[in-house]
């Protein structure tokens, strides 16, 4: 076996090994391959010119057959970062480090929230719910802590008015959560 194709197939087994424990977008795993390259390289294993190349054709092989998909990856990272509560602008901003492109990221954001009727406040509510804000938590911590609850929502990407709604809502039932 040529050296090069010895050189890609461990690249491959290597993604191969990453994609069977993690879910990964193409940009995501090209990071994985350099950084195995890199290791590769210092123990003399690798030519560094060689990596480069190596790590497009096996990121691409992938793509091809269909083990490597940006769109999926997207769409089940939009959902997961909704259930825990993420703004809009956050889970964009998490899509755009994982190389997802802004059309492709929109697209998978608004396919995560197509059953809320008002998708920000619906990830405003699940966040105030995961972190003990406003109405969920104790009555007599409520009026003391109200500030940092808000700057605590807004911190996190949701704009004040939704951020305002949810805090001050008088019980967790007057809220509602059509993500739950």
């Amino acid at each position: 076996m040529p050296l090069e194709t010895k050189q890609a197939a461990r690249l491959r087994d290597r993604a191969l090994r990453h994609l069977a424990r993690f879910p990964a977008s193409s940009t995501r795993l090209r990071g994985v391959l350099e950084r195995y390259a890199r290791k590769l390289a210092a123990a003399g294993d690798l030519e560094p010119a060689a990596a480069g190349p190596l790590i497009e054709a096996v990121v691409q092989g992938l793509v091809e057959q269909g083990l490597l998909d940006d769109r999926s990856y997207a769409r089940g990272r939009a959902r997961a970062l909704a259930r825990r509560g993420r703004s809009r602008a956050r889970i964009r901003g998490a899509l755009g480090v994982d190389g997802i492109d802004r059309d492709l990221a929109e697209e998978a954001l608004d396919q995560a929230l197509a059953d809320a009727d008002d998708g920000e406040q619906a990830l405003a509510v699940r966040y105030a719910r995961r972190r003990g804000l406003g109405p969920f938590r104790a009555a007599a911590d409520r009026a003391p802590r109200r500030e940092r609850d808000l700057r605590s929502l807004v911190r996190q990407g949701f704009p004040l008015p939704v951020a305002r709604a949810v805090i001050d809502a008088e019980a967790p039932d007057a809220i509602d959560d059509p993500l739950a």
